[in-house]
């Protein structure tokens, strides 16, 4: 009872540090710097216990599965590539870098998308729409993110859009909308 009077009334917590030689409030400093340390350390040894589990999972993989994950990571860093040198206006590198890692993965159909923006700000209308059904394809072999394909037919609707192809454009851009309505 004595510590909640001296919490709600500063006047006793000075009181009871002059005639303790107690400072509380570097206790309640120092009982703050703790539970954040601790904190800290929980966070850190979650991150290395989930790391570790990470490596089990890869060791515990087929080598197949291994070069497959790999390959997919590879593919990112290519992309990632691309995207710098088309943020720098260099679609020719980009488009180079992208087709690479459409290749690593043909799977992804963000890379799809990636190549038909290249071509479309290369004014290469009819090659982004081409690339744009390859990735449509792709996704009808089986599972797919609706997400990724909503973005590559609304892709292929900036193409037709550009290209002067109204009606067409519309309905492409009516069926993103029925992938992910974004």
């Amino acid at each position: 009872m004595l510590m909640q009077v001296m919490q709600m009334d500063p006047r006793f917590t000075d009181v009871f540090g002059a005639l303790t030689g107690i400072n509380m409030d570097d206790m309640a400093e120092n009982r703050a710097k703790y539970e954040a340390n601790q904190e800290e350390l929980s966070k850190k040894a979650e991150a290395e216990a989930e790391a570790k589990r990470k490596a089990e999972e890869e060791a515990a993989l087929p080598s197949e599965a291994k070069m497959q994950m790999q390959r997919a990571k590879d593919a990112e860093a290519k992309k990632a590539q691309g995207t710098e040198f088309y943020k720098k206006r260099d679609f020719a590198k980009a488009l180079e870098l992208y087709r690479e890692a459409m290749n690593m993965n043909p799977d992804e159909l963000l890379y799809y998308s990636n190549v038909a923006a290249v071509q479309i700000e290369s004014k290469n209308f009819e090659d982004a729409i081409k690339t744009c059904d390859m990735g449509i394809e792709k996704s009808r072999g089986g599972p797919y993110d609706y997400v990724k394909l909503a973005k590559v037919i609304a892709r292929k609707a900036s193409a037709l859009e550009k290209s002067g192809r109204l009606d067409e454009a519309m309905k492409c851009y009516q069926a993103a909308l029925l992938e992910n309505n974004d």
